[in-house]
C-alpha cells in the first residue's frame, strides 16, 4: 500500500464512511459494563488512551456512572475518557471492546455502572435491599429510556461483571458469592431486562491476594459458567497489573479485547451445541435432511498454488478486497488467524483492502494501488456483491469490472489463486426464496466459471439454514455485517 494511500487518502475516506452514529440510525446494540476497580479503570492513565482505532469512537454510544462520584446521568455521549482520577481523566476496557464490536458490525451502546473496592454482598446486595445494584438497575432503566424516546430501537446484548476481589476478603462473603451472584444475574435477566438468554461474562483478577487465600470467588464464577451456556468465565492472568490490585492502561486495553473474544466464543460454543443437536436429530429422525455446506462452495480450481506456496517457501501474500464487510473485519480476522495456526512457519502479509460502499468498479481501479503496488499476491479473497447491487451497476459493468480484477491480478501473477465471496443482505434472500438467482450472482459467477475461480455463496447458505430454522437474522446475524455467530 503505497504512503499516500496508507497516511491520506485513507484517513480522508474514514472521514466519510465511518459509521458514524446519526438519527437515521435506528438500532444499537447494549451492553452493560458493572463491578469493581477493574472495570471502572483505576489506574487507567486517559495519557495514555489507545490512539489506534480512535476513529472508531464516534461509532460508540457511551453512559458512565463512577459511583458517589461522576456520572453522565441519563445522557449519552461518545466514547471518551470518563472524568476524575487523573488530569485527563481514565479509561477501562469499555474503549477497546466497543472498537472490537464496531468492527465485528455491531452498533454499540455501553452502559457503565462501576465503583472501585465494593463487595457483591456488603455493597451491591441482592435485589431489592437497596444496595449498588438497585440503583444500577434504576438508572440503566432511565438510560434505556432516553435512547428509545431518541427513536432508537435497542436490543439487549450482554452483561459483563468484572468483580470479585472484595469478596475475597471475607470468608463468608466468599462462600456465598456463587448465591449471590446467581441471584443478581437471574433478577437482571428476568426482571430488569427480560432476557432469560442474556450474554454474560464473568472476570475476577485471579492473581489478587485475596483471590488466591479464597479462590471460592473464582471458583464460583467459573461453576456459572460450566452451569449456563450463555455465561463465560475470562482470565486475567497475564495482563499487565500497575500494582497488586489494578491493571495499567496496557493491561485495561487487552483485557477489553478478551472480553470481545469472550463474547464471540459465547456463539462458537453455542453454534457447536447447535451441531451437537442437529446430530441427535439426524439419529432420532433418520429422514431429516441436513444442510451440506459443500452445496454452497464451487472448488474449480480451488486454491493449490497458495497452499504449495506456503508450504514450500513459507511466505505468502493474502488480500483482502471488498467494502465495508471486509474493511470491518470479523471474517477477514478469522482468515487470517486460521492460516497462521494452519501454517505457523509461514511468514504471512496480510493486505487490508476494504473501503466501506465500494464495489468492483472502484475496486478495480484501485487494484494496483491498493493491492498490488507492493508486488503480486499469492491468495485474493474477493467481496463485492452487496455494494454492485446496491450501487446501482449495471450488469455489464458488474462483469467487467470484476473481470478486469481477475484479470490485472493473474496478469501480475498467473498463479494467484482468487475466492469470490457472496455476502448476504436481506433483499437477496428474498429473491432467493422466490426461486430466482440474484442478477449480481449470476454476474460475478460467470466471470467465475470462466477463468475457474472458486466462489463462496454464503447469500444462499445463509437464507436455506434460516429457511430450514438452524438461525435466524435478527438473532444470529447483524444487518449486514456478520455477527461473531455469522
Amino acid at each position: 500500500m503505497s504512503y499516500f494511500t496508507k497516511h491520506i487518502f485513507i484517513p480522508l475516506l474514514l472521514l466519510f464512511f465511518i459509521p458514524f452514529i446519526s438519527k437515521g440510525q435506528k438500532t444499537l446494540d447494549l451492553f452493560i459494563l458493572a463491578g469493581q476497580s477493574n472495570a471502572q479503570g483505576w489506574m487507567g492513565d486517559a495519557t495514555y488512551y489507545p490512539e489506534e482505532g480512535e476513529e472508531l469512537d464516534n461509532s460508540i454510544l457511551l453512559n458512565w456512572t463512577f459511583v458517589d462520584n461522576e456520572s453522565t446521568g441519563v445522557k449519552w455521549v461518545r466514547m471518551q475518557p470518563q472524568a476524575g482520577r487523573f488530569p485527563k481523566g481514565h479509561f477501562v476496557p469499555e474503549v477497546s471492546f466497543g472498537r472490537e464490536l464496531i468492527k465485528a458490525g455491531y452498533h454499540p451502546a455501553i452502559f457503565k455502572y462501576t465503583k472501585g473496592a465494593t463487595g457483591l454482598a456488603r455493597d451491591w446486595k441482592a435485589p431489592g435491599e437497596e444496595g449498588i445494584y438497585d440503583r444500577m438497575t434504576r438508572e440503566l432503566k432511565s438510560a434505556i429510556n432516553t435512547l428509545e424516546k431518541q427513536g432508537f430501537e435497542l436490543t439487549v446484548r450482554g452483561f459483563i461483571w468484572i468483580q470479585g476481589e472484595t469478596d475475597a476478603d471475607d470468608d463468608q462473603a466468599a462462600n456465598d458469592y456463587y448465591h449471590n451472584l446467581k441471584l443478581l444475574i437471574n433478577d437482571l435477566r428476568n426482571n430488569v431486562l427480560h432476557t432469560p438468554d442474556l450474554k454474560i461474562i464473568l472476570g475476577v483478577d485471579e492473581q489478587h491476594p485475596f483471590v488466591k487465600e479464597r479462590p471460592a470467588v473464582t471458583e464460583a464464577q467459573q461453576r456459572l459458567a460450566e452451569e449456563d451456556a450463555n455465561i463465560v468465565y475470562i482470565s486475567m492472568v497475564g495482563l499487565p497489573k500497575a500494582d497488586a490490585t489494578h491493571l495499567t492502561p496496557q493491561g485495561l486495553v487487552e483485557h477489553g479485547k478478551r472480553i470481545f473474544e469472550a463474547y464471540t466464543n459465547l456463539f462458537c460454543h453455542l453454534l457447536e451445541e447447535k451441531k451437537e443437536i442437529e446430530k441427535d436429530k439426524k439419529v432420532n429422525n433418520p429422514d431429516l435432511k441436513l444442510l451440506n455446506p459443500d452445496e454452497f462452495h464451487i472448488h474449480r480450481n480451488g486454491i493449490r498454488n497458495s497452499l504449495l506456496k506456503f508450504q514450500r517457501e513459507k511466505k505468502g501474500r493474502v488480500a483482502f478486497l471488498g467494502g465495508s464487510i471486509t474493511y470491518n473485519g470479523g471474517w477477514r480476522d478469522s482468515i487470517c488467524k486460521y492460516l497462521q495456526n494452519r501454517f505457523p512457519e509461514t511468514e504471512f502479509e496480510f493486505i487490508a483492502a476494504g473501503i466501506p460502499s465500494m464495489g468492483t468498479t472502484p475496486a478495480a481501479f484501485r487494484l494496483e494501488r491498493d493491492v498490488l503496488s507492493g508486488g503480486p499476491v499469492d491468495l485474493l479473497f474477493e467481496e463485492a456483491a452487496v455494494n454492485d447491487a446496491t450501487n446501482g451497476r449495471s450488469n455489464q459493468e458488474q462483469i467487467s469490472a470484476i473481470e478486469g480484477i481477475v484479470r490485472h491480478v493473474r496478469r501480475e501473477n498467473p498463479a494467484t489463486d482468487i475466492v469470490i465471496m457472496h455476502f448476504v443482505d436481506p433483499e437477496k434472500m428474498e429473491t432467493y426464496r422466490s426461486g430466482q438467482v440474484p442478477d449480481v450472482i449470476q454476474n460475478h459467477e460467470k466471470v467465475a466459471a470462466h477463468y475457474n475461480i472458486p466462489t463462496i455463496n454464503l447469500e444462499k447458505e445463509v437464507t436455506e439454514r434460516i429457511n430450514a430454522g438452524e438461525f435466524t437474522w435478527d438473532d444470529d446475524f447483524k444487518n449486514l455485517y456478520p455477527s461473531p455467530f455469522g
